[in-house]
């Protein structure tokens, strides 16, 4: 394993981070369950982190004692196993930002063994982690678990859709945002903001000037990275006078 224990404290504001944002009012029920669960969601995060903090601290000073020795830490780690899941979430988030992924998903197999369902957040740091690292297969693999095991979230959506992005799999990534609202979710402004950037990025600039439209009509909200990614497509492909006038 590698990185050093300076790392390791960054994972608590990263897991935080990744905590589902609200949804704007109104677009019927769907979008009002959709607000209350995120509320529920948000509540449990927030009375992880200060467990979080403690576990981290503790996972750092083992780190140190044992120069980084991977064997020793998982050791720690399968023991009282329900007692320190959101540890174990937190290492699996940790070790996937330090490029480790073979690594968290032995301690996800751990885990699972272990007879501790990974929640939410465990699943999408995995996820972004096979992202980051490539692995586009393995990550549809996970997909399809989360989904049998009613773990995705809109967080989780957009976490995969800028990973197939970032791998240029965008007809795959236009799939996964086509699904939210057969699967009762309701994309928020990150959620277009994604979409924008990814499409741009990849030279799909109308698909991306489509896609600002339909979410201005439907009402929906964007943020300034959403206009900031429309513009600099447009710029790129030398169609100055429409960026100018977004």
């Amino acid at each position: 394993m590698s990185g050093t224990t300076e790392d390791v404290p960054v994972v608590v504001a990263a897991v935080a981070a990744e905590a589902p944002r609200g949804r704007e009012q109104g677009h019927g029920g769907k979008k009002t369950r959709e607000q209350s669960r995120v509320r529920e969601e948000q509540a449990m995060l927030e009375g992880r982190v200060s467990m979080m903090e403690d576990a981290v601290g503790e996972i750092g000073e083992r780190l140190d004692r044992h120069e980084h020795n991977f064997e020793a830490l998982e050791g720690y780690m399968m023991g009282e196993m329900e007692q320190k899941e959101c540890v174990i979430g937190t290492l699996i988030h940790g070790l996937c930002e330090l490029g480790n992924v073979d690594g968290a998903l032995k301690i996800y197999t751990e885990m699972i063994k272990g007879g501790v369902s990974p929640d939410v957040v465990t699943h999408n740091a995995l996820l972004n982690g096979y992202c980051r690292a490539g692995k586009i297969k393995k990550s549809f693999k996970l997909w399809d678990l989360m989904g049998k095991e009613d773990c995705r979230r809109v967080v989780s959506y957009n976490i995969f859709m800028r990973g197939l992005f970032e791998n240029a799999k965008v007809d795959e990534a236009i799939l996964i945002w086509k699904l939210l609202p057969e699967k009762g979710c309701v994309g928020d402004s990150i959620t277009y903001s994604v979409l924008i950037h990814g499409l741009c990025k990849n030279g799909y600039s109308n698909r991306a000037l489509w896609v600002l439209n339909e979410a201005k009509d439907r009402g929906d909200r964007l943020d300034i990275s959403a206009y900031s990614s429309m513009i600099n497509g447009l710029c790129r492909e030398g169609r100055l006078d429409e960026g100018v006038t977004m």
